[in-house]
């Protein structure tokens, strides 16, 4: 995944995140995942397997390929 994906990515995460009022602890712990790295996938600083994009997602009742597109 390049810088763009990454970027476009995480952008759609934390707007996601906004939009059902989840704060970054609270949508880390429903993905199995700290905080921190939360932090780094919003910040379009991480780079993510397909599993963690998945559960991402599903935790926000999303698909991967909706927090791609731009």
């Amino acid at each position: 995944m390049g810088d763009d994906e990454r970027i476009t990515f995480g952008a759609n995460v934390k707007a996601a995140r906004k939009a059902l009022s989840l704060t970054q602890a609270e949508l880390a712990e429903k993905v199995g995942i700290k905080q921190g790295y939360l932090s780094r996938i919003e910040g379009g600083k991480a780079d993510m397997t397909f599993e963690v994009m998945t559960r991402v997602a599903k935790a926000l009742g999303s698909n991967v390929h909706n927090l791609l597109s731009r």
